[in-house]
């Protein structure tokens, strides 16, 4: 049975099993790991349970996401841009997550194809979790992305580039979080409203991939190398609304 855990007894769990994957493959799910426990807020505190440091607290993650969907929300209208209503140290802090992550992985080519296996599917897991008390035994699903907010990323890759923030990084990697939107996207059987997507069902098939490949070609020539235009244009390909 596929279900998040309910107790933090059950999400430590997780976390120790997810920590054990993560040192077995540190260039993928290590990667990933990475991000996850800086940024999810049950594994914040699972994190901090077991003694570990999470870079951000569980409020700084929540004004971060905040932000993000309120740019994102600006992008999907029209209406992007505006001055950065985050304090620069948050953003530099919430970024050495980033780049903390793609040093596991020892370069950025490869950090790129982690993030592209991840949307595709091709990383995806089951850590399974006792029961707890009347919390029942379970499976959650690791290392495959699970919401819209897959499309925060190219967001706050764009603000902290906009801020001077690890630039150099962020170009590298922006063409892969926006094709790996794309990716995760069509794995869904029919668009549907931006923030209703959620767990897809299935991997990219090869010739699905192939087309999705050609659609953002396309799609980055139209934005003629303008990052916020490719990701509106790849947002709006995808879903029928924002909400």
């Amino acid at each position: 049975m596929t279900i998040w855990p309910s107790t933090k007894s059950q999400w430590i769990h997780v976390y120790k099993a997810r920590k054990l994957i993560a040192t077995a493959h540190p260039t993928t799910h290590g990667f990933l790991f990475h991000l996850d426990w800086n940024t999810e807020p049950n594994l914040i505190e699972a994190a901090t349970e077991v003694g570990d440091n999470p870079v951000l607290n569980d409020p700084e993650w929540r004004s971060v996401s905040h932000d993000l969907n309120m740019r994102l929300r600006r992008r999907w209208f029209g209406r992007a841009g505006g001055p950065a209503r985050l304090p620069n140290a948050l953003v530099g802090k919430l970024s050495k997550v980033v780049k903390d992550a793609v040093d596991l992985t020892g370069n950025l080519a490869v950090a790129r194809d982690a993030i592209l296996s991840f949307t595709l599917g091709d990383l995806r897991e089951g850590v399974a979790f006792p029961a707890d008390g009347a919390a029942p035994a379970g499976k959650i699903v690791i290392s495959d992305p699970d919401s819209y907010f897959i499309w925060f990323f190219s967001e706050f890759g764009m603000l902290a580039m906009d801020l001077g923030i690890d630039a150099s990084m962020w170009a590298e990697l922006l063409p892969a979080t926006l094709h790996g939107g794309l990716y995760y996207s069509h794995r869904f059987p029919r668009k549907r409203s931006l923030t209703s997507y959620s767990l897809p069902p299935l991997q990219l098939e090869p010739a699905k991939r192939a087309v999705v490949d050609q659609l953002f070609v396309q799609l980055s020539s139209a934005a003629a190398g303008d990052h916020g235009k490719l990701l509106r244009l790849c947002m709006k390909e995808v879903a029928t609304s924002f909400q």
